[in-house]
């Protein structure tokens, strides 16, 4: 006698895009749970470094949504004092994304809220220029925080080409 288990369908990642205020806002939210798991299984990492690098591709592949033509490249880069040391995201027009951490097997025990340390494992960033689209040569400035963020800003020395 055998037991045939039901195919599990998986889930379909997606960005909802929406605007608002006569398109002076824009919106993005998005669903990466299957990506996030395939680059969990590919590059074997521990809980701690699938959350970091699940954030960053989620965060590359909305802004690489967003770029005009579908060649665009945008690089995202973290460097860190933390023990996770750095992780960098790539994504194209089509959302296409692929990312790499730089120490993958990171073990931090749960933070005070009793979550997953990703504060921990990044520390202090470090700022790093990361080219935004090879039209327009502008640049984001991307700084981890302790806090368990990752802010992003213009820098006001930057211009466009």
């Amino acid at each position: 006698m055998s037991c045939n288990k039901p195919e599990q369908k998986k889930g379909v990642d997606y960005i909802i895009r929406a605007t608002g205020a006569d398109h002076q806002v824009r919106i993005f939210a998005a669903t990466t749970r299957e990506m996030v798991d395939y680059a969990r299984q590919i590059h074997h990492t521990s809980p701690v470094a699938t959350a970091a690098l699940g954030r960053l591709l989620t965060a590359g592949a909305m802004m690489g949504s967003m770029q005009k033509g579908e060649d665009d490249l945008i690089t995202l880069q973290i460097k860190c004092s933390g023990p996770i040391k750095g992780l960098t995201v790539t994504a194209d027009g089509k959302a296409r994304v692929k990312g790499y951490v730089e120490n993958p097997m990171v073990m931090l025990p749960p933070n005070k809220a009793g979550k997953l340390d990703v504060g921990g494992a990044l520390d202090m960033g470090v700022p790093t220029t990361v080219p935004l689209s090879t039209i327009f040569s502008t640049a984001f400035l991307v700084t981890a925080s302790p806090t368990n963020s990752v802010s992003t800003t213009w820098p006001s020395t930057m211009r466009s080409r």
